[in-house]
């Protein structure tokens, strides 16, 4: 029998060795994945906490409405379209570093920098947790066409 939890920010694991971490993240709603070796995080102010697989979670989704972005003629491109992935795993954690994992590989594919998560799920199929991850590719890069 298959039950669903109410979606809550789940910790997100953290790899022994993995460099400049030093505790879990909250992997929630309005939570932003950005990809750390892209050229507008090497040029741009956005403060952001590493994840192991060379991602970084923003630490204040606010900063996409920066007005100093796009008088530097930075753009955030949101892709239409949800992206969803579901994962399993032995604990809820591990469930969610894999759905995370499968995701920002799909994001990569596409050629795009950032992620907007638009809810995690969580649930069980006879005691096995699985958590699924929903949200939008979204795109920072200078100019105003997408990928121009």
């Amino acid at each position: 029998m298959s039950q669903v939890t109410a979606a809550r920010p789940l910790p997100l694991p953290v790899r022994a060795g993995a460099a400049g971490i030093k505790d879990g993240f909250a992997v929630q709603a309005s939570s932003i994945l950005f990809d750390l070796g892209s050229d507008p995080q090497k040029s741009l102010p956005i403060k952001s906490r590493s994840l192991p697989s060379g991602w970084g979670l923003i630490q204040d989704p606010e900063c996409v409405a920066d007005p100093g972005f796009v008088d530097a003629g930075w753009n955030w491109f949101f892709l239409a379209g949800e992206m969803t992935v579901t994962a399993v795993g032995f604990d809820r954690s591990n469930a969610l570093q894999a759905a995370l994992s499968r995701l920002l590989r799909r994001v990569k594919a596409q050629k795009c920098n950032s992620f907007e998560v638009a809810r995690v799920i969580e649930s069980s199929f006879l005691g096995i947790p699985q958590v699924g991850v929903c949200g939008h590719v979204r795109h920072l890069q200078k100019g105003r066409l997408l990928f121009g």
